[in-house]
């Protein structure tokens, strides 16, 4: 089948790049350790002569004490590497509160270094009179500081330039790492995901589960450590910030060069606890040998709607979990309006586990090509800014749901009617 390569969407560009903006252990900290300024920040990227031979006079000071206090971290002696450390980079602007603005600089200033690691603080240049936190107490304008060692990445969310190294341990999120994990703390559900070549860090803090303020952030390296996208705000998209460096050449060059690869029954179906599911299941086989889901009862037996049909639900392990922990979510319709009546079918299903080609949500789309090749239609998503991604078997379709950060964030089977 011939392949549609059309540039709908987003690939990373190769930048120095950081992650954050968790308030988590810090915030129990003194307030009055947050002296630092955004502004102070980002004119570092354009320091004067003057200034920079300030900063090389301070720093011999800073090398005569380094023997007595070796963990805090240094300024650098050389005026030309303390150029070179402090750049500004351009990111592609989604949503900057409700400033309708095409890109904004980052300012990547390296402000210290240690035995394990180099530290930089990231800091969107814009007026700060504009971006301001109305519903908590953060610097929307800070990224974050990183402390950046050969195989992980720590963020600290406060403004101050003095941080030890056992701060970052002690009070910052691990935001990169080769190894996914998951956490919870001071009321942030966090959650790392690195498909080898992108790693996601996500958190948020929910107002029914902790009291706060529903603040989320989700940040994106590449792997080469480069912060490709960033997003942040409260609740219900209050606040968004959301910037990358992604292109939508890149991804048209990456689509180009993708191999043909046909899609095979195998690739229409999954296993589920030992059950395989496919175009030829019926839905009464799937009870059969799973049951009904657990809490089936209490969502009106997976009632979704009577438009089109009666259309219901079976959201495994558990249907009140349909939205978003589900393992497997397979929807079914009755052109009839029967509840499970004779002309019942099976309509698609969502995944929440790996495909056969072991492709899961939070993967980016470079394993997405690299299992599947070339798509055989690109189409735009349900949501603002999200694409899909679509290869087809004999009517049925295989569908990868990709956001403005190039990870997957929905994984579908349509099965033909």
């Amino acid at each position: 089948m011939k392949k549609k390569v059309i540039a709908l969407f987003l690939a990373a560009t190769c930048v120095m790049g950081g992650c954050g903006n968790l308030d988590l252990g810090l915030k129990e900290e003194s307030s009055e350790d947050n002296t630092s300024d955004v502004s102070e920040v980002s004119n570092e990227s354009d320091t004067s002569k003057d200034d920079a031979e300030d900063e090389a006079k301070e720093s011999d000071i800073e090398a005569s004490n380094e023997d007595e206090e070796d963990t805090k971290a240094v300024e650098t002696d050389d005026t030309d590497e303390a150029m070179e450390d402090s750049i500004q980079v351009d990111y592609r602007v989604i949503y900057l509160y409700e400033e309708e603005v095409d890109s904004v600089p980052v300012s990547i200033v390296k402000t210290g270094a240690f035995d394990d690691g180099d530290v930089y603080s990231y800091d969107i240049v814009y007026d700060e009179d504009v971006i301001v936190d109305y519903h908590g107490d953060l610097d929307r304008l800070h990224i974050g500081t990183f402390l950046f060692k050969e195989d992980e990445i720590y963020l600290i969310t406060d403004t101050r330039d003095n941080h030890k190294e056992q701060d970052f341990y002690d009070y910052g999120v691990l935001v990169y790492s080769e190894e996914d994990y998951s956490d919870e703390r001071s009321g942030y559900k966090i959650k790392l995901h690195n498909d080898g070549y992108l790693c996601r860090c996500s958190y948020y803090d929910t107002i029914s589960e902790s009291g706060g303020t529903g603040y989320y952030a989700e940040y994106v390296f590449d792997s080469d450590k480069v912060l490709t996208y960033y997003r942040s705000g409260y609740g219900a998209e209050a606040e968004p910030i959301e910037i990358t460096t992604n292109t939508y050449e890149d991804i048209e060059n990456l689509l180009s060069k993708a191999n043909e690869s046909e899609l095979t029954k195998e690739d229409v179906t999954i296993t589920y606890n030992g059950f395989d599911i496919g175009p030829d299941t019926s839905y009464q086989e799937i009870i059969n040998a799973l049951s009904y889901p657990e809490n089936f009862e209490d969502t009106n037996n997976g009632f979704i709607s009577a438009q089109e049909g009666y259309r219901w639900q079976l959201a495994y392990p558990d249907a009140l979990d349909y939205s978003s922990d589900y393992e497997v979510r397979i929807v079914c319709v009755s052109p009839s309006m029967e509840f499970e009546g004779s002309d019942t079918y099976m309509d698609f299903i969502y995944l929440g586990i790996p495909t056969r080609r072991d492709i899961s949500e939070y993967d980016s789309i470079y394993s997405v090509i690299d299992a599947y090749g070339a798509p055989d239609d690109i189409r735009e998503g349900s949501w603002s800014g999200y694409t899909d991604i679509v290869y087809e078997f004999e009517g049925h379709e295989l569908t990868f749901t990709v956001a403005e950060d190039n990870t997957i964030v929905f994984i579908k089977i349509d099965f033909a009617g």
